[in-house]
């Protein structure tokens, strides 16, 4: 296994809410622009979701910076999950994010599925 200084050099100067997002599972670099602006950046941490297995969700390292999208779409799982739980029917957001609606809802369904998997735990 490489040496983490192999493999991100900057590790040493990182925050530590930085390696603690990378800790975790960081699904991408920080935007490349903002580093070169000398803006503040950070890791995108890990979802609060592991969709590991789910077909309908993608990871593209090009398309959202590597976060798990919906399809073919560049709206996050993550986010899919999040409007559903604070009330947001399956209509709704399909309408409001044109998205397809058998898609949104096997993605649901496989969540509701990993959620009841994990609490059976």
């Amino acid at each position: 296994m490489s040496n983490i200084h192999d493999i991100d050099p900057a590790w040493g100067s990182r925050s530590e809410e930085d390696k603690a997002a990378l800790r975790a599972g960081a699904l991408s670099w920080p935007n490349r622009k903002m580093q070169r602006w000398g803006l503040p950046c950070h890791w995108r941490a890990a979802g609060p979701f592991d969709w590991t297995g789910c077909n309908d969700v993608v990871v593209m390292a090009g398309r959202l910076s590597g976060v798990p999208t919906v399809g073919e779409s560049r709206f996050s799982a993550d986010h899919l999950l999040e409007m559903h739980e604070m009330g947001l029917s399956v209509e709704q957001i399909v309408a409001d994010y044109d998205l397809d609606s058998d898609i949104v809802r096997r993605i649901l369904h496989f969540a509701a599925e990993q959620k009841s998997t994990a609490k059976a735990a």
